[in-house]
């Protein structure tokens, strides 16, 4: 009877040393996969006992599609592999692909620390290699999305204008599955009759969205002014997504909308009243026009002193709001992340960067807009995707950023000030 229960306890032992950490990696998307699709690969880290250090998901690189982590919380979970329970850490990586195709995800080093029956481990895992193949949609790249809605609002009544009043238009875009950076633009078109004035757009991640869920959001904000009065018509605007859920493309529409104008508003006078006695007393008419002077003048100061501070208030929140979705704003949140944060993070920004500037990738940013960026973004991937431990200037890249773009390189290296040493055949001759 002994020995069976010392033969069962080495059985017991040796399934406790067998329990090694592993990984998984799955690819979460539906039937078919088009360009511009975002999709979401789950990579599950195992390990016997309890994790003493969260897992380090790293970031990896796949040819022709863009790669992300979303800061969303990690999923906790158990299994019981073989007898022997474990404890699972899950994330999600966002992967849109840019071309049609077949793609290849490669193994993932994923480090981590666990501890099993009190002796404290360090361990690193690596995912199987895995695959996804993007159907052909005709050569294009279509932005793919869920529950997508396209709303607007006016900073007040469209109909009850007068010529020269401004009205602020704001256009939001909203959709989950996808991320802000690759919403295309809203194509409003223009209003005849109208001056319009666009502002810079501005984009965010990880709204809340009920139930648990986040949305992406772009919004858009346009001023019009009519010079003039009269019946203005913003067109109807459409704006072509693909359903994920459904499988089909689709149109978010805005109805036409109707502006009506009214002259403007003439400005009321006192008429100064006249005695029929003093008429012709010229002392008495410079009495009354001081006095209608010093009325008007005391109303038109407390009016003044009534509608400053809102004034203030209201002009001071459009310029913090201009600072902020400013292109010089993109460029200096881009520069501290480059110059402060760690380098998957400035890789990220750098990828906002070209969304901003309308590009759908950093390379057709870097080939159009700043093709000095092309090697330090090569050295940053090695770096980042690969694991190289070559030096990465973040002074010299940031310099480059902040740089201005020059349309013509001829001009600008022309200048419009004479030299200050001119050469021999350049100085005025001397008067003898």
């Amino acid at each position: 009877m002994r020995a069976i229960w010392t033969l069962l306890a080495l059985l017991t032992g040796m399934s406790s040393l067998a329990a090694e950490p592993f990984a998984k990696m799955s690819v979460d998307a539906g039937k078919s996969i088009v360009p511009g699709q975002q999709i979401h690969l789950v990579v599950e880290v195992y390990a016997p006992g309890f994790f003493t250090s969260p897992p380090d998901f790293p970031l990896f690189n796949i040819a022709g599609a863009l790669v992300t982590l979303p800061a969303e919380r990690a999923q906790n979970t158990v299994e019981t592999v073989d007898g022997a329970q474990y404890s699972g850490i899950a994330r999600r990586y966002a992967v849109v692909p840019q071309q049609s195709g077949s793609f290849a995800i490669p193994p993932v080093h994923i480090p981590f620390a666990y501890s099993s029956d009190g002796t404290p481990t360090k361990a690193e895992v690596i995912t199987a290699p895995a695959s996804f193949t993007v159907e052909d949609a005709g050569g294009l790249m279509v932005f793919s999305a869920r529950d997508l809605t396209l709303t607007q609002s006016f900073d007040h009544d469209p109909a009850t204008l007068h010529a020269g009043d401004a009205l602020v238009r704001t256009i939001t875009v909203t959709a989950k599955e996808t991320q802000s950076m690759l919403m295309p633009p809203v194509i409003t078109g223009t209003a005849t009759g109208l001056d319009q004035y666009n502002q810079p757009p501005t984009i965010a991640d990880g709204i809340a969205s009920g139930r648990g869920e986040t949305a992406s959001q772009r919004t858009e904000t346009m001023s019009y002014i009519a010079p003039h009065s009269g019946q203005f018509t913003l067109p109807e605007i459409r704006y072509a997504w693909f359903d994920e859920a459904a499988g089909v493309s689709k149109e978010a529409t805005l109805p036409a909308t109707l502006i009506g104008v009214a002259p403007a508003s003439a400005q009321a006078g006192i008429a100064p009243a006249t005695s029929p006695n003093q008429a012709g007393s010229f002392e008495h008419r410079r009495q009354v026009a001081l006095w209608i002077g010093v009325a008007l003048a005391i109303a038109g100061a407390c009016w003044w002193l009534r509608t400053v501070p809102t004034a203030a208030m209201h002009g001071l929140q459009r310029v913090k709001a201009h600072i902020r979705s400013s292109r010089w704003s993109r460029l200096r949140q881009v520069r501290h992340a480059i110059l402060h944060k760690d380098l998957p993070s400035a890789y990220n920004a750098l990828h906002q960067l070209a969304a901003f500037s309308g590009y759908q990738t950093l390379k057709g940013y870097v080939d159009s807009e700043n093709p000095a960026l092309a090697e330090p973004v090569q050295q940053l991937e090695s770096i980042v995707f690969n694991q190289s431990e070559e030096p990465f200037d973040r002074r010299r890249v940031a310099r480059l950023i902040t740089r201005p773009r020059i349309a013509n390189a001829a001009v600008a290296g022309t200048s419009i000030l004479p030299e200050l040493n001119p050469s021999a055949t350049q100085r005025s001759p001397t008067l003898h």
